[in-house]
């Protein structure tokens, strides 16, 4: 249903910038409240210097790891990137062509996965 109402707003208003800025928006606000009530804790223990004496980190500790600031923010802004790519490419496609052809395509990617396997890999 979600992908039949994006292609709805698309077609109808021609171009997809709308669509992904009220997405962005309403996407960062809801993301902001969901993290500060449900992942305040494994946020604060992502940013916190949570390592032992020999730079290991115990596994109780959370996901704190060994890894600076700087790259940990790095990895966030490279997903958030490729989620944002996601979501651009799928709103031009929907501009293109129809919703059930775009759903069709997400369910068939696990069969071309195993073909590539079987084929290419030699599995």
């Amino acid at each position: 249903c979600n992908n039949v109402v994006q292609e709805y707003l698309i077609q109808n208003s021609g171009v997809p910038y709308e669509l992904l800025g009220m997405l962005g928006l309403f996407g960062t606000l809801i993301s902001i409240v969901q993290i500060s009530i449900l992942e305040r804790d494994d946020l604060h223990a992502l940013f916190s210097n949570s390592n032992d004496n020999d730079g290991n980190v115990d596994a109780a500790e959370g996901v704190g790891g060994v890894c600076p600031t700087s790259d940990k923010i790095w990895l966030i802004v490279v997903y958030v990137f490729c989620v944002g790519s996601v979501y651009l490419g799928g709103a031009y496609f929907l501009l293109y062509s129809e919703a059930a052809l775009y759903n069709l395509s997400l369910l068939t990617s696990d069969v071309w996965t195993v073909i590539f396997s079987v084929v290419a890999e030699r599995i």
